[in-house]
């Protein structure tokens, strides 16, 4: 059985690191089910700590996972993974723009990718799998990973208006127009940021990975994902007008987009593996 634990980062990286996380799998299995993966707005470092972990695209043949990848955001379906043997990882969720504060990476031309972290971090993301490997617990592990990003920190990118606004549209609020943003919401919210709508559109794309319409849209499904995980039970049009669609249509087109299903199968099939 899989078991999976999370928690929030000291206030120092407040605005950088949304949260972390571990899932384990004590008791070695043969297999646990190959899952097919929604499309996701998390950006995060996943460090594979017991047996490998493997991914495929469509139907071809699983291959193995570094032992440390870098994941932007994906914004559609069709990878699958497959977790044999005794599962541990540990993972560092980024806010919107964290990685590109904390390590001056430019996302855009990522989305869509899982990068071997070393080759876009550095080799000193391996000495710290090597840490986390060795900690005893969770909670070392928090240690470990704390102590390794509050060295970073002297060398951030001050935060500005634009990353602000994004931590909070991450946590739900603040959002201009959450869903699709349209150009006059761009307009207005650039002319609130002193800045022009081209140089918003840059930043976000730098900053995130993604355009803001398409981050937005995420956003909406992903405020649908944990509107289904506090509630199982409760109808589609509730869950849909929760996670902030205007009408069910909008909620069927997303999740067939984002997922390759509609709606009732996706939720009904999706695993609990802590996911938003």
């Amino acid at each position: 059985m899989l078991t999976y634990r999370q928690t929030l980062p000291i206030p120092a990286l407040g605005g950088i690191v949304a949260r972390f996380s571990q899932r384990r799998c004590r008791e070695a299995q043969r297999h646990v089910p190959t899952f097919g993966l929604p499309a996701r707005l998390d950006r995060f470092i996943e460090f594979y700590l017991g047996e490998p972990v493997r991914v495929s695209l469509g139907a071809e043949t699983p291959r193995t996972v570094p032992e440390v990848v870098l994941v932007a955001p994906h914004t559609r379906p069709g990878k699958r993974l497959q977790m044999v043997g005794e599962v541990d990882t540990f993972t560092i969720h980024f806010e919107p723009t964290g990685l590109h504060r904390l390590f001056g990476l430019p996302l855009q031309g990522l989305a869509d990718q899982a990068l071997a972290a070393p080759d876009a971090l550095g080799a000193a993301v391996l000495r710290l799998r090597d840490r986390l490997a060795r900690a005893p617990d969770f909670e070392a592990r928090v240690g470990c990973a704390t102590a390794w990003l509050s060295e970073r920190l002297a060398s951030a990118r001050p935060a500005d208006g634009l990353d602000a606004w994004l931590a909070r549209g991450a946590l739900g609020a603040g959002w201009p127009g959450v869903g699709v943003l349209d150009a006059g919401q761009v307009a207005s919210w650039a002319r609130e940021l002193g800045w022009s709508e081209r140089h918003l559109h840059r930043r976000f794309v730098e900053r995130t990975g993604l355009p803001p319409s398409l981050h937005g849209r995420l956003l909406r499904f992903q405020a649908l994902m944990q509107a289904h995980a506090r509630a199982p039970a409760a109808p589609l049009t509730q869950l849909a007008l929760d996670a902030g669609y205007f009408d069910q249509s909008h909620c069927i087109r997303d999740c067939r987009a984002f997922t390759g299903q509609p709606p009732r199968a996706f939720l009904a099939a999706w695993p609990d593996l802590g996911q938003p």
